[in-house]
């Protein structure tokens, strides 16, 4: 048989890997220590008290108080263990050494520390995540932070505001501000709606029959009969009577109900709407009944601290189960004929006798509970709640079956042994056949076929078994056949309304539960981490809409969507991106932001609302989007624009707009193509060098020569008539045309009109310059 540690000390700065997979423990201390005891609060302030016998080992308590506070792992209820931050110190009266700790997250939120947050619009879940991740702590990197595990369950929107502040305070404002409870478990942190098992009584208690002893309070005051509904505005409902009781008090109640006035009301995210008044009193009118129903109003306050008797016999091979803080336990008080639905307000759990002891039940508002500290527990409980009867109804049934079974008939052959209804076996029509094949029965003769049989090599068929838990020998394997609830070797396992695929480590990897499908991943380095969820989600103000969301969560840092290449190689093809993530962790991508790597077909228009970036190889991206000045398009490149078409598969320039202009040649806009402006005039315009429809400016004249190719005989040998040129001070200047300019050239010949002798006085790259004997006529 595998022994199990129960109790385990550890450096107080362990981390959730260490503890979960027991790495550098400091001690093992089950054999030395004479009580342990944990306290569970429905505040979820958990505390835990152990005492060591100073005779057993004195080097192990050395070695202890060597540390002025350490971890203690507990193996608590359901095999579940339990973390505590405790500090230790001699106890003279019964020559022990005492440690005495709080549950260890209450320990990590008190050490992280909130400079400034304004979270807005989030839920509770959310908002626990944005606060934690708000600390100092987490944004250094503090492995505590990060094995803080938060989660809630209340899709109420809230905001909040925290500054210079602990995140173990703020959390009981967050318990007020979502009206909800705090349950602490292992490493998470949860705001829930209510803790425990509430929806229906786990148990039921009837006082002076199991109820043994009892100190009660109990508040007769403040008995609500009437509830008078009041929304905003002096908007009234009718009051809503108790049902239950035939007086009491009177109360207004205030709800957060308002009636839309105008379609383009902008509406207050505090109230919820409604389209007229009758719909609006209506609502109230529900939510005034719901206080007897859901809250009790109407019911006198009373808080137990009692000792029971067991709530029922089982064998001890049926599977256990254990009372939770926040379940609901019904008091039964005959004697008033009245039944009063309590919930698990506190209880000691012995981890030496695995006894639940002193239990606290109450049906006052958990908020307003003064929840018992260590040293308040004075009562012991003779025996823990076990399971409930139904297996001993199902045994019952059967037995009253069997019991009524007298007056068949008993036959022995020579090799088996029939009982039957009839005294002949070809007559029988039920009939239960033993041999050495096994045990069968049949209602449809000795022939069978027989819908029931044990077979000597194990086999167990039938058409029902009724049964409370099928378990398997080694305990791993069990099947609730009441609630449903299963476990297979802890593989995969429902077990209250969470449906879990764990790791060959036991740690959760897959779960499903109201809260949606969580995905988690495991590491040797970091244990088991939730990555990413897959929750159903809706807006606060209209439920009708609804919708799936997929998300990071925990130490998620990215989601990846993609596919499996024939190879089994799996292709990245978009990558979602929440926060910036360091280069040196390997992920391709540091900014935050989505990433798509493959090709993207869209069949329709694309809505970009504030523009589109377009990565560069330089200091800035390219930019297009919206002028809000003035409505313009901004088309913005980092060193300049190119705009062209492609020739086949060449990309073709037709206007190049630079940054800075090519070397040489000082212009910042080039141009490879014919302009035609439809017969508009372009303004403030200096020309050099360029060819406007066949003419060409004479820039020292001034004067514009209109040019003709007259013919071209090979690609070296060029004729071209300038017309209507003038000279200034008998120079004429003409310009090469533009496709040809920055070639290598001669003149080789000038057929003149107009003027007498000349000479080429100058040959430039752009333009070449005549000088004459006189000025042209």
């Amino acid at each position: 048989m595998i022994q199990i540690d129960r109790l385990i000390i550890f450096n107080k700065n362990a981390s959730k890997n260490d503890l979960i997979n027991n790495i550098n423990p400091i001690a093992t201390i089950d054999n030395i220590t004479t009580n342990a005891i944990i306290n569970y609060s429905i505040n979820s302030k958990h505390i835990i008290t152990v005492n060591i016998d100073q005779c057993f080992d004195e080097e192990i308590i050395n070695e202890i108080s060597k540390y002025d506070k350490v971890i203690i792992k507990a193996l608590s209820l359901e095999n579940n263990y339990e973390y505590f931050m405790c500090s230790g110190s001699n106890n003279d009266i019964d020559n022990s050494y005492e440690l005495i700790g709080l549950q260890l997250t209450i320990e990590w939120m008190s050490n992280m520390f909130i400079i400034d947050a304004k979270p807005r619009g989030l839920n509770s879940n959310l908002m626990l995540k944005h606060l934690r991740e708000a600390t100092e702590e987490y944004k250094q990197g503090k492995q505590f932070a990060r094995d803080l595990d938060v989660t809630g369950d209340i899709d109420t929107i809230k905001n909040c505001n925290v500054w210079h502040d602990n995140f173990n305070n703020v959390l009981s404002d967050l318990q007020e501000l979502y009206g909800s409870e705090v349950r602490r478990k292992g490493f998470e942190v949860a705001l829930l709606y209510k803790t425990g098992r509430y929806e229906n009584p786990v148990y039921e208690v009837n006082y002076a029959e199991n109820l043994l002893s009892c100190n009660i309070e109990r508040d007769f005051n403040n008995i609500v009969y009437g509830i008078l509904p009041k929304g905003y505005n002096d908007l009234y409902g009718d009051i809503q009577y108790s049902e239950k009781i035939t007086a009491g008090i009177t109360i207004e109640k205030e709800y957060n109900i308002r009636v839309r006035e105008t379609d383009t009301e902008k509406e207050d995210e505090n109230y919820v709407y409604f389209n007229s008044k009758d719909e609006a009193i209506a609502e109230l009118n529900r939510l005034a009944k719901a206080e007897f129903e859901l809250n009790k109003v109407d019911e006198f306050k009373v808080t137990y601290d009692i000792n029971y008797l067991d709530l029922c016999t089982v064998d001890d091979n049926v599977e256990k189960t254990y009372l939770q803080v926040g379940d609901l336990v019904r008091t039964n008080i005959p004697k008033l004929a009245l039944s009063v639905d309590t919930r698990v307000i506190s209880f000691n759990y012995n981890l030496l006798t695995e006894e639940i002891e002193d239990v606290t039940l109450s049906n006052a508002d958990i908020g307003s509970l003064k929840v018992p500290t260590l040293n308040s527990v004075s009562k012991e409980l003779e025996n823990k709640p076990s399971l409930e009867e139904t297996v001993s109804t199902a045994k019952q049934e059967v037995s009253d079956f069997i019991n009524s079974g007298f007056g068949g008939n008993i036959k022995v052959y020579n090799n088996e042994i029939y009982a039957m209804d009839s005294p002949e076996k070809e007559n029988a029509v039920k009939c239960l056949r033993l041999n050495m094949n096994g045990l069968a029965g049949s209602t449809s003769g000795w022939k069978g076929p027989y819908n029931v049989a044990i077979t000597v090599d194990g086999q167990i068929i039938a058409d029902r078994i009724t049964s409370g838990i099928l378990k398997s020998l080694n305990d791993k394997t069990w099947i609730n056949m009441e609630d449903g609830s299963f476990n297979f070797a802890d593989a995969l396992k429902l077990v209250d309304g969470k449906l879990v695929f764990s790791h060959t480590n036991g740690s959760e990897g897959i779960t499903i539960d109201k809260g949606g499908l969580k995905v988690t991943t495991y590491s040797k380095t970091n244990g088991m981490e939730e990555v990413a969820k897959l929750i159903a989600t809706s807006f606060a103000k209209d439920r009708n809409q609804n919708g799936l969301s997929i998300c990071t969560t925990g130490y998620g840092d990215y989601i990846q969507i993609g596919y499996e290449r024939e190879n089994g190689a799996i292709r990245a093809a978009m990558f979602f991106v929440p926060v910036g993530v360091p280069g040196e962790a390997g992920l391709p991508y540091t900014d935050a932001g989505i990433y798509i790597e493959d090709k993207t077909f869209v069949e329709n228009l694309i809505n970009f609302k504030y523009g589109l970036y377009l990565k560069s190889n330089g200091t800035k991206d390219h930019v297009i989007y919206n002028d809000s000045s003035n409505n313009y398009l901004n088309i913005f490149g980092d060193n300049g624009i190119n705009l062209g078409f492609f020739n086949g598969d060449t990309p073709t320039n037709r206007l190049i707009l630079h940054e800075a202009p090519p070397s040489g040649t000082g212009d910042l806009i080039e141009s490879y193509g014919n302009w035609n402006f439809k017969g508009y005039t372009l303004h403030n315009l200096t020309l050099a060098n360029y060819k406007l429809a066949n003419t060409y400016a004479n820039l020292e004249t001034k004067s514009i020569a209109e040019v003709s190719a007259l013919e071209t005989n090979s690609t070296d040998n060029i004729r071209y008539v300038y017309k209507d040129i003038t000279s200034k001070d008998n120079r004429i200047v003409l310009n090469i045309p533009s496709e040809y300019q920055g070639r290598d050239y001669d003149v080789v010949g000038v057929a003149k009109l107009g003027f007498g002798d000349y000479r080429i006085s100058s040959k430039e790259e752009n333009r070449f310059i005549i000088e004459t004997d006189r000025e042209m006529d």
